[in-house]
């Protein structure tokens, strides 16, 4: 899982959408 979220990083750094999915992604992994 953290291949597709460093990927998903990549291309949403830098804008509002990706720290709301590394948020997202960060509870899901926890989970």
């Amino acid at each position: 899982g953290k291949l597709d979220k460093n990927k998903v990083s990549c291309r949403r750094v830098g804008t509002e959408q990706f720290y709301s999915i590394k948020r997202i992604d960060f509870d899901l992994y926890l989970d």
